[in-house]
Formats: structure tokens, C-alpha cells, sequence
């Protein structure tokens, strides 16, 4: 139990830090350029201007909206520096994903059988790879470091409520009320002026030395005891129209949204620059206001500012409180800010002005719709995401979908020229191997292509892993492909990746040794059908613990008519003609067997069971069946199946898709024959969208015995479901 805790908090914490990492880049890219707009337009840009501008940097972060640009344009900017440094890829390896693109094809049907002896896995298992990984997780660096980012926020959330707290009853409820009436000035006429609807409640409080305005809903004007009768008529209408100028603004509100983000990103340098700037703009902008809507000169209202510092100033025995959370036009003390204030108030060249130009407006909209949208790629996969990319000539025929692909390989044993040969060969980053067994060369390749009776009936796939990506064998392998398919004339070849999973054990080949499993790990075992006899030709999977480094914790199995879609991306292999086979687990490290056949069905042992008995004993398939209302979109059926977590054993997941079945007759009929018993199988509806990308909503979910077969019909589609359709059409 606490292993999977802890697994999931490992998992979450490196999307926390890939979003704070994110975060402060956006924040600081944002501020840079709001920064340079406004020190070059300070001088004759009202405040307010500058206090739009810098508050984009606080809304960058909670703006859900996304520009796509070309390929080539989002490469060059700097999220996509940092995300390939810092963000790993997962790689869909549902079969959904690989119907959109080209299908990654599995090793011949017609490969010679296993016997006992060669019965080792497809591709070296973890232990040959050295990736050791210890019985028991343990929390990451990033898991640590969320941990302290959360009791930071903790920590300053307290303190804002705290601070809240006190001040409401220290001041708000021990302060006294005080009637406009009596003020040397008419304060209603001042609401009016300022076209403030609100009812502002007025107090005196002697824990306060400037005055503030506190509360959104109801604003709350709050004055130093004695400071009305301290001021001339003059100044206290400016102090009174600056406080007016806060509630009108609703600065409270956004006061509020900045301490939020303060809080919720304490550890991002560019939230605090920006949120003081944004506190110093504001206080100037409610100066420039006041000096609008009143009737006083500047100089008048640098007197009137310069009077109520000497109010502070001679009221500094009282007990004073803290003010975090009242936002008021003299709630700062530092020296230079007051300074600041004081000389732009008494500079009688500056031109005070409260709405926005039409050039102010333009340069405000136009820096918001860049500086607010995420960018990403106008394609949403970059070139090391794509499952497979079609690589055949234009005047060729288009390459079969991944659900002809399957039949294809099945007429593979015929014999005769016309028939398409089918081979894989794995690109890593230090060697290329034949179906995931042997390393061959460019040269090795060709020639198996020469030596076939018609070789342009050959269809090779390559498969490329992370390491090749980085290490740039892409474009000279993509230009070999092409020589082989233009010299032969090929029907035709595709190119895809595998899961990061699968490429942390090929990019660590070099040598033949490298392929060669430790024999001393070597452990025996048995497949057995349901009436407890051997049973030959059954793949066996090994499944062990997911590396650190892959931030996607799942397992992912694609299943085709009880057999798995692509046997490179796992450690796999078969049982032999009596029912014996081999496998290499790691040495040290848990692990989790699963079995399957297309006839035989489907089994599943752990460590300490296969330990005690080395057997894995096969269930019967169960059946689903699944009427799809009529809609007006295209329909396609998937199945998931999912066996929980257990320990450092990642959740297992088994994808079918609907469009490998046979043409449901009626429509919209969908029969799957094998379906793993026992555990929660949940069947979706696919929608085809452009691009052959398909979305996937959720149906209904049921737990099928052994043997069982159900129907399980769906209706039409709710109105939350089609809601939820349009949403993720909208993200595209």
C-alpha cells in the first residue's frame, strides 16, 4: 500500500515540476516583454496602462487558451528548449493510436517455433540492461521538493487567513462608525462624481496610522482617528476620492487574485516583481483619478499626501496592526516608495489622465493576444510522439489500415511471389537489431530484401526509440528507407516509434553479448489450459517495475484477436510444444507474468505464486457484445481492461479496438470473443475525427466470469457526454 502511494506521489511530482517549470518560464518570458513595452512607453502611457500590462503576467498562468503555430515556428521558442530537456515523451501504444497512423508490425507468424531450449524472451530483459531498481520505492527528489512547495503554500495560506482574521477584528469590529455629515466635505456629491453605486460604510479606528479600504463585497472606507479633522477640505476630498478610486476599480478583487497567485507560485521570482509593480502602478493610477475627478491642484495633492504622512508620523504610540490584506492608498511605509509618490505628485509636467487611448488599448489588446494563449504546435505530436508516419510514393496505393494490416500478415504464409513479406527492425541509438533479436547493419537489411523471389512485395517497419531521436540517427535512417523503397521498388514501408518503456532496453545494445541473457537468472515455467494441460505456441509477457525516469506509470498491453499487437515493445516470448518456457527477470526485482492465447485464454501469476508452482494456469475468454445507438457520428467500439497496481507492479491495462473486428452485421453491433475474465472491462465509443485521430467516451463497465459471454447494449448518448465531445473537439 505505501509503495503505490508512494509510486503515484512520484508520478504526480514530475507533473508539478514540469507545470512549475512551465510556470516560471511563461511568467518570465511574459514579464520581459511587458517590462520593455512599458519602460518604453512610461513617459507618456497613463499608469494605468502599466498596470494592465504587468497584470498579464499573474493572468498568464490561469489563462486556459492555446494558439497553434506551425511545426517549424514552435521548435524555436524557448518552451520547446526547456521541454526537451526537461519533459519526457510518452508514446501511445493502444492499439486507438496505432489504427490512426501505420501499424507497428510484429515479428512473421511464420517464425519457427519455440522448443525448450530457445525459448528465451524477444528482446533482453532489464537485468542484461543493469537497470536495478530496489524492492521498495522511495520518494523522488521532485517528490520532496512538491512536498515542500505544498507546505509552503500551507504555510502562507495560514498566514493570509490569519492576517484576515485579525484584521477584522481588531480593526473592522473595534473601529467606530462615522457620519459622512460631518465631514468639511459633501461625500455623497464625491460618490457621485466617482460613480460608486456601492453603499461605502465609513469608520474611524486608532489601530491604523494611513488610510485603507478593506472588503469586496462591502467595501469598508476606514480612517485613522483624527486624521478628518488633521486635513483641509481640499485634502481630505482627495484622500477621499483616491480611497473611492480603489472601490471603483475594483482593485480589491484583483487584489485579491494576486495574492492567490502569490501564494499558489511563492517560489516564481516574476509573480512578486510583478505583483509589487503592479502595487505601485495601481497606487498612481488611483492618484491620477483623484486628481481628475477633484478639485485640487497637483500640488494641493502632494500637500495633501505630505499631510498624511506627518499624521502617521505623530501617531506612532498607537498599537498598530498588521495591514496585510487592506489594501489602502498609504498602506506602504518604505522610504522610497513614499518618495516616489511624492515627486510624481508634485511634477506639474507630467499629463494626468484616467482612460485608456486608442493607441494605449491597441498596444494593451495586442501584447494580450500574444503574451496570454499557451503556444503548441499546430501538429499537437511532435516528431518523436507520432506512433508511425505513411511514407509511400503518391502515385502508389495508399498502405491498408492497421485492421487490414493483421490480415495481411496472416497471408503471409502463403507461398508464391505475390505474397508481402513483413519484417521489423529496431533503430537504436547504437545499433539496429532484426526483429528485436539480432543486430544487422544497412547493408544486412538490403540484402534480406535482394534475396526474396519478388522483392518489391517486401514491407519493412522500422521502429525508432527515444535514444535515436536524441542522438539525431532520424534523418539518415529516414534517407536509407527511402533508397530501399525507391531502388526496389518496396509495396511499400513505415516508420514508427517505440514506447520509452521498450527503448530503455534497446538503447542500451551495443554487442551481441549485449542480446545474450544471464543464464543465471534463468526461470522455467509452464503454461496450462484450463483442463491443467500444457499448451503450446501461448505468448508470455514479463512485466516488472516501471524506471524512474518514465513519468506515464502504466503498463499498456494492445490486444488483437487474443494476441498482442506488437510483441517488440515487451518482454515476450513463447511457449513451446509443451507448454515450457524461459524467462529472465531481473535480478532483485518483483515482477508479474501474464499469458495469453488466442484459443486457450488468459493468465496471470506473481512472483511468490509462480515461485511456488512455476505454472501459469489459463482462464477462458469471456465475450462482450454491444448494440451503439444511431448518432450522427461515425461510431467505433474500444475495450479497456485494468488490473490494479500491486506493490512496485504498475496498473496493466488491455486495449482492444472495434475497428479489427469484422464488419458488425447489424450496424453498430460490436462482438468481441476475448475479453480477460475476472477483471473490470470497460467499453467506450470511438468518434473519428480528422487526421485519423478518434476520441474515446466511456460507456459502461463489467466484471465477466470466465467462459462468460454478455451484451451489453448502450443508449444513446447523454447530454453530458455530448458536451464532453465538443470539449475535446474544441482543444484541437
Amino acid at each position: 500500500m505505501l509503495n503505490t502511494i508512494i509510486d503515484h506521489c512520484n508520478s504526480f511530482a514530475q507533473s508539478w515540476a514540469w507545470w512549475i517549470g512551465m510556470s516560471i518560464l511563461d511568467a518570465a518570458i511574459v514579464l520581459a516583454v511587458v517590462s520593455a513595452l512599458w519602460f518604453a512607453v512610461r513617459r507618456k502611457a497613463s499608469p494605468q496602462l502599466g498596470y494592465l500590462l504587468f497584470l498579464l503576467v499573474p493572468l498568464k498562468l490561469f489563462v486556459p487558451l492555446h494558439v497553434a503555430i506551425p511545426d517549424r515556428l514552435f521548435s524555436w521558442t524557448p518552451m520547446m528548449s526547456v521541454a526537451r530537456q526537461s519533459a519526457p515523451t510518452v508514446l501511445p501504444s493502444d492499439s486507438r493510436s496505432r489504427e490512426k497512423a501505420v501499424a507497428v508490425y510484429a515479428p512473421s507468424a511464420s517464425t519457427a517455433e519455440p522448443n525448450e531450449r530457445s525459448a528465451a524472451p524477444a528482446m533482453v530483459s532489464e537485468p542484461t540492461l543493469h537497470l536495478g531498481v530496489d524492492k521498495h520505492s522511495h520518494p523522488s527528489l521532485f517528490t520532496w521538493l512538491m512536498l515542500a512547495w505544498l507546505l509552503g503554500v500551507l504555510a502562507l495560506l495560514s498566514r493570509l487567513v490569519h492576517a484576515q482574521v485579525r484584521f477584522h477584528r481588531l480593526v473592522i469590529r473595534g473601529a467606530n462608525p462615522v457620519d459622512p455629515a460631518l465631514f468639511s466635505v459633501d461625500f455623497a456629491a464625491l460618490l457621485c462624481r466617482m460613480r460608486v453605486g456601492w453603499h461605502i460604510r465609513i469608520v474611524e479606528s486608532d489601530r491604523i496610522s494611513s488610510p485603507a479600504v478593506w472588503g469586496i463585497l462591502r467595501p469598508t472606507l476606514i480612517l485613522p482617528a483624527g486624521i478628518a479633522r488633521s486635513l483641509s477640505s481640499t485634502q481630505l476630498e482627495w484622500v477621499l476620492l483616491h480611497e473611492l478610486a480603489h472601490v471603483r476599480r475594483r482593485d480589491l478583487a484583483v487584489n485579491c487574485f494576486q495574492r492567490a497567485v502569490g501564494v499558489l507560485h511563492f517560489i516564481n521570482p516574476s509573480i512578486w516583481i510583478a505583483n509589487r509593480t503592479i502595487n505601485s502602478l495601481r497606487e498612481y493610477a488611483c492618484d491620477d483619478m483623484a486628481l481628475a475627478f477633484g478639485r485640487i491642484s497637483q500640488v494641493e495633492s502632494g500637500e495633501a499626501f505630505l499631510g498624511v504622512m506627518r499624521f502617521a508620523a505623530s501617531i506612532q504610540h498607537r498599537p498598530q496592526v498588521n495591514l496585510d490584506g487592506a489594501m489602502g492608498a498609504f498602506e506602504s511605509t518604505a522610504r522610497a516608495s513614499c518618495f516616489e509618490r511624492m515627486k510624481r505628485l508634485l511634477d506639474t509636467n507630467r499629463r494626468v489622465g484616467v482612460k485608456l487611448g486608442l493607441g494605449s488599448i491597441c498596444v494593451l489588446l495586442l501584447t494580450a493576444a500574444l503574451a496570454l494563449p499557451q503556444i503548441r504546435a499546430a501538429n499537437p505530436q511532435p516528431a518523436e510522439e507520432k506512433v508511425a508516419e505513411k511514407v509511400a510514393d503518391k502515385k502508389e496505393e495508399p498502405r491498408p489500415s492497421a485492421g487490414k494490416a493483421v490480415a495481411e500478415k496472416k497471408k503471409e504464409k502463403k507461398s508464391g511471389k505475390d505474397a508481402v513479406f513483413h519484417f521489423s527492425v529496431i533503430i537504436a541509438r547504437h545499433a539496429m537489431l532484426l526483429e528485436g533479436k539480432e543486430i544487422v547493419t544497412w547493408r544486412q537489411i538490403e540484402e534480406i530484401i535482394a534475396k526474396r523471389p519478388n522483392p518489391s512485395q517486401t514491407e519493412p517497419s522500422f521502429c525508432l526509440t527515444h535514444g535515436a531521436f536524441e542522438a539525431g540517427v532520424y534523418e539518415s535512417a529516414k534517407r536509407e528507407m527511402w533508397r530501399l523503397h525507391r531502388d526496389y521498388k518496396l509495396v511499400g514501408h513505415s516508420i514508427g516509434s517505440v514506447s520509452p518503456r521498450s527503448s530503455l532496453w534497446y538503447d542500451k545494445i551495443k554487442t551481441p553479448l549485449d542480446l545474450k541473457p544471464d543464464e543465471a537468472l534463468r526461470v522455467d515455467g509452464t503454461v496450462l489450459d484450463k483442463k491443467g494441460k500444457p499448451i503450446a505456441n501461448a505468448d508470455v509477457i514479463l512485466v516488472t517495475p516501471i524506471d524512474d525516469s518514465i513519468p506515464y506509470r502504466g503498463y499498456e498491453i494492445s490486444l488483437v484477436q487474443g494476441r498482442v499487437w506488437n510483441p517488440l515493445d515487451h518482454v515476450l516470448t513463447r511457449s513451446s510444444e509443451r507448454g515450457r518456457f524461459a524467462i529472465y527477470p531481473p535480478k532483485g526485482q518483483n515482477f508479474f507474468l501474464i499469458a495469453l492465447h488466442p484459443d486457450g485464454g488468459i493468465g496471470s501469476s506473481g512472483r511468490n505464486q509462480f515461485a511456488h508452482d512455476h505454472k501459469i494456469h489459463l482462464l477462458e475468454w469471456a465475450g462482450l457484445t454491444s448494440k451503439f445507438s444511431e448518432e450522427a457520428e461515425e461510431q467505433t467500439a474500444f475495450l479497456t481492461t485494468n488490473i490494479s497496481p500491486s506493490g512496485d507492479i504498475p496498473e496493466i491495462n488491455f486495449t482492444q479496438g472495434g475497428s479489427v473486428l469484422k464488419k458488425p452485421q447489424p450496424p453498430l453491433l460490436f462482438s468481441f470473443t476475448r475479453v480477460p475474465p475476472i477483471f473490470q472491462t470497460t467499453i467506450s465509443r470511438g468518434f473519428s475525427q480528422k487526421e485519423g485521430m478518434s476520441f474515446s467516451l466511456p460507456g459502461a463497465s463489467v466484471g465477466l466470469l470466465p467462459g462468460e459471454t454478455r451484451r451489453l447494449d448502450l443508449g444513446p448518448l447523454t447530454k453530458q457526454q455530448r458536451q464532453q465531445l465538443e470539449r475535446m473537439r474544441s482543444r484541437l
